[in-house]
């Protein structure tokens, strides 16, 4: 199973109070989860700046995951948070004709003054063994790079094809990180605090685990001088079957950020 995140820039957030209805501005991610069969399902996550991410919870039929653009502001009418769920009913408020944040102008300059699809895409690829689960990891740091660059069929290939060779993919756009092992157990330390809290295991696909393995090997790249936050696409690759020994039906999950 493959994870690929598409990561946004941070924005600035703050908390108003307006007419009796909280009111938060943020940066949403999406975790999107394809499963067999082609179901999709939709996870949405508040980020705010005072050091809290809120799954949020909308109403029956109030968005869609089309909705939440990826690298804009939105204003988020809550009527109240209960174990770290945002529950609304309204319609997110796109923010997007506010200039940036300074905090996210470096991130926002990887994609361009407007929302399109980066021309020259970077890549973050890790491939783990998971605690306590008795296969290797699925690939090899080799294989990938056949993968992405094999002259009859590739990911470099797909690329320049399906773009009219407007969009390349060379090898110094692909970083891929091997013998990495996510631990049976742990605790991140980041700024910001999961409604599940910040520890994180490998007993299953809950507990927003998909996210914190993510923030873990995040933090392993940061100690070998690579900043994750430099790459469009970050894909972990999981040993073959775990997905189905956790019983969760996850094929692959993309996370798009803002």
């Amino acid at each position: 199973a493959a994870f690929l995140y598409a990561i946004g820039s941070c924005a600035e957030r703050q908390l108003n109070t307006v007419t009796g209805e909280q009111i938060s501005y943020g940066t949403v991610l999406t975790l999107t989860s394809s499963f067999p069969g082609g179901r999709d399902s939709h996870v949405f996550y508040l980020r705010q700046d005072d050091g809290q991410m809120y799954r949020l919870s909308f109403c029956s039929g109030v968005i869609s995951a089309a909705d939440l653009v990826p690298n804009v502001r939105f204003a988020i009418t809550y009527s109240s948070i209960q174990d770290g769920v945002m529950n609304t009913c309204q319609k997110p408020r796109q923010l997007n004709r506010e200039p940036p944040a300074a905090a996210g102008a470096r991130r926002r300059s990887l994609f361009g003054s407007e929302i399109t699809a980066p021309i020259r895409p970077t890549f973050l690829i890790y491939i783990v063994s998971m605690c306590g689960y008795d296969k290797p990891a699925i690939t090899t740091k080799s294989w990938m790079q056949d993968f992405f660059f094999a002259s009859n069929f590739s990911v470099s290939g797909y690329y320049n094809t399906c773009s009219y060779n407007q969009v390349a993919v060379q090898p110094a756009q692909v970083k891929i990180l091997e013998n990495l092992e996510i631990p049976c157990s742990g605790k991140l330390n980041l700024p910001f605090r999961f409604p599940t809290g910040n520890n994180f295991n490998t007993d299953n696909c809950d507990n927003d685990n998909l996210l914190k393995w993510q923030y873990y090997l995040d933090s392993i790249a940061l100690q070998r001088d690579i900043v994750p936050t430099d790459f469009h696409h970050k894909v972990i690759y999981l040993p073959e079957g775990y997905v189905d020994s956790k019983q969760a039906a996850v094929a692959r999950t993309h996370v798009w950020g803002s």
